[in-house]
């Protein structure tokens, strides 16, 4: 969905501007970029504005300090992105499922 890459050229974005530059549903974006936090990949900070009550206009991402080698630099001796090549039919079903489930918010099953 190259969220890595969009998130390599800014320093902090909201989830909605994020979701829009990406064309996916925020809902499910917010979802991805807490599980990524979680991980230590992506950083979350807080900046209520006063003009909106959107959860997503105030949740503001960036990569992890040290991240971008890791998940965005091919070149870097520390990328690792490529271990999700052990998985080739679980890619494939994110490949083929997520990006219409990202774009319009539509749940999939989990078998």
């Amino acid at each position: 969905m190259g969220f890595y890459l969009l998130l390599r050229d800014v320093s902090w974005i909201s989830i909605s501007d994020l979701a829009r530059r990406a064309q996916v549903n925020s809902r499910f974006l917010r979802e991805w970029c807490a599980q990524q936090a979680a991980l230590g990949v992506l950083e979350i900070k807080e900046v209520k504005p006063e003009n909106s009550n959107n959860e997503d206009d105030y949740l503001y991402i960036r990569l992890a300090p040290g991240m971008e080698d890791i998940v965005v630099n091919t070149e870097s001796p520390h990328y690792e992105i490529s271990l999700i090549e052990m998985m080739p039919s679980l890619m494939e079903r994110a490949r083929s499922v997520l990006p219409n489930a990202f774009r319009t918010g539509k749940g999939v099953p989990y078998n």
